[in-house]
């Protein structure tokens, strides 16, 4: 009978403890007034038998814990300002950079410059690129004509672009391949002369000047004129054959990147996915991909892979002609940026492991074009046909990777991590390019590299490792002996 009352009285406690336990702490009062208890007034059990009880107690309260959660912390914290149950205390202050994380972009006046002046090269950049295409674009119009012509459709854009192009040309005197090279190349020389200058700037007031001079000179070498001809008459050529192109072709745009601690580095990538049904795809221009060029970057490339393995990726030694084997139906462009990552050990005074966080970053997207030559015999239309897409830049950042394990927590909510090979992947339905430009960064930290720490058991059980959550469910344990002890 003794032993039914006991039975039932701990059942009882643990129910009336886990129906308060989301709302209080009352589990960890349960568990230590209840051990409590069976090693003072259960002595019909035994020594053993105690032993046992209070192992089988703790193991249920643990596996409670875990499937409740812990009140106050079911979102993990921050190393950066939190005790850990590995070390004592942490004496020192987050960092600056924790606190400025995911806090509206503040540019100062010198960062202010340096991007309006960042977006001036891109722009001046892009006419150089056009422009060295003008020959080759106006040959290729030229096909397209004369088979319009015979097919009876209405060119009279296509004929008017194409001689404001001649035109414009003329005027400037650019009429072979060598010339264009050579303003484009003189443009180009211009341009990194002025980034090296910019780069020296420390004040606003030097940054603000140099930029309103380089505006005043970019006058006597822009050849925007030749540019806006082009681009019109491109948007005359697309719009001959743009419905049969977009019933049959897609291309799709998302950014990765990818952390290699190791050597310190963040790999962002640029995915663009080209693929057609019927048409046929013969070369692209992906030049204007890598006219933004990051200030700081360690490299800056593109690679191609023809078909879906990934694996068999190709650097493109030149982006302004990639040939595309007949057949081949889909090719993917990485666009791939190296940077350092900035990796930082978190400052703290008596924490014996070392956690480390780096700052994602990403620059503000710039609207840039993706050409191809496509073949549109399957369609009735000419067999070699220029169509410029312009990619949609903004799209969303799919994949932050990271090594096994790493992850500790981050100033952004992803979704958990997802293995994949040697690294875990975070995602976010709310990432982009876009969101950089309102926030400063995302503080993402890391576990310890250790296999003590960078294991499946404790990326399971992180969120419960919180020394705030630890002192408390001491403090309330107390409480539950002394209750045990003084009211039997």
């Amino acid at each position: 009978m003794k032993k039914t009352i006991v039975a039932i009285l701990v059942v009882v406690i643990f129910i009336m403890g886990a129906a308060l336990f989301s709302l209080v702490w009352a589990a960890w009062f349960v568990l230590s007034f209840v051990a409590v208890w069976i090693w003072r007034f259960a002595g019909f059990l035994g020594a053993w038998r105690k032993f046992l009880a209070t192992a089988t107690l703790l193991v249920l309260f643990l596996l409670m814990w875990r499937a409740g959660g812990v009140p106050g912390h079911m979102n993990i914290g921050s190393a950066a300002e939190s005790r850990l149950p590995w070390g004592i205390s942490k004496l020192t202050a987050p960092p600056d950079d924790y606190l400025t994380a995911n806090r509206p972009s503040v540019l100062d006046e010198v960062a202010q410059a340096k991007e309006e002046f960042r977006q001036a090269v891109f722009r001046l950049r892009a006419q150089g690129n056009s422009v060295e295409r003008a020959l080759s674009l106006k040959a290729s119009s030229d096909k397209v004509i004369t088979y319009s012509q015979s097919a009876n459709l209405s060119i009279k854009e296509v004929l008017d672009a194409k001689r404001a192009v001649d035109e414009s040309l003329q005027k400037r005197k650019l009429n072979s391949v060598a010339d264009l090279r050579q303003t484009k190349d003189n443009l180009e020389r211009f341009l990194k002369e002025a980034e090296i200058e910019m780069q020296k700037k420390r004040t606003a007031e030097q940054a603000q000047e140099f930029l309103t001079d380089f505006r005043l000179r970019a006058l006597t070498k822009s050849i925007d004129d030749v540019n806006d001809h082009m681009l019109r008459l491109e948007s005359a050529l697309n719009q001959l054959q743009r419905e049969a192109v977009n019933r049959d072709m897609r291309v799709d745009v998302l950014y990765t990147v990818q952390l290699d601690e190791q050597a310190n580095q963040l790999i962002r990538q640029q995915k663009d996915s080209v693929s057609v049904t019927n048409l046929g795809l013969k070369r692209l221009d992906a030049s204007e991909l890598l006219l933004d060029q990051e200030a700081g970057s360690i490299e800056q490339a593109i690679f191609a892979v023809y078909g879906d393995d990934p694996k068999y990726a190709v650097k493109v030694t030149n982006p302004q002609q990639i040939p595309i084997q007949p057949g081949v139906k889909r090719v993917t462009l990485f666009k791939r940026t190296v940077v350092h990552a900035g990796l930082s050990d978190l400052p703290a005074s008596l924490r014996l492991p070392t956690f480390r966080y780096f700052l994602l970053k990403w620059p503000p997207p710039s609207a840039v074009k993706l050409r191809a030559t496509l073949d549109l015999s399957s369609t009735n239309g000419p067999d070699e046909f220029p169509f410029a897409f312009d990619l949609m830049t903004d799209k969303p950042i799919k994949e932050v990777r990271i090594p096994a394990n790493a992850f500790f927590s981050a100033s952004h909510t992803f979704n958990p991590p997802r293995r994949e090979g040697d690294e875990d992947v975070l995602e976010s339905d709310q990432l982009s390019p876009s969101y950089f430009s309102t926030q400063n960064y995302i503080w993402i930290e890391l576990m310890p590299k250790s296999q003590v720490f960078r294991n499946s058991t404790v990326q399971s059980w992180k969120e419960y490792l919180f020394a705030e959550n630890l002192t408390a469910a001491l403090v309330v344990m107390s409480v539950g002996v002394l209750c045990a002890i003084v009211f039997p």
